[in-house]
């Protein structure tokens, strides 16, 4: 797995500054338009989302921090069969 400082330097060079909620799979966000949504209205969303017009955006910054916190490294699984 990459480390944090290598996915963060792709993400800041492949995402805007301002990330538009709506259609933010397109970034290669792996969450939805909805489950994002639902976590800002718990507060658990990135900090600092604001709305331009009628559009939620995250800062580029808020959005990677939000996004490196929330990710673990998957265990791999034996092999079966394997000796």
């Amino acid at each position: 797995m990459q480390n944090d400082e290598s996915i963060r330097k792709d993400l800041e060079a492949s995402l805007p500054v301002l990330v538009p909620r709506h259609g933010i799979g397109k970034y290669g966000i792996p969450y939805s338009e909805g489950h994002m949504a639902n976590c800002d209205s718990r507060g658990e969303g990135p900090v600092g989302a604001m709305t331009i017009g009628r559009k939620v955006v995250y800062p580029r910054a808020a959005l990677i921090e939000w996004l490196l916190a929330r990710m673990t490294e998957k265990p791999a699984k034996p092999v079966r069969g394997a000796r």
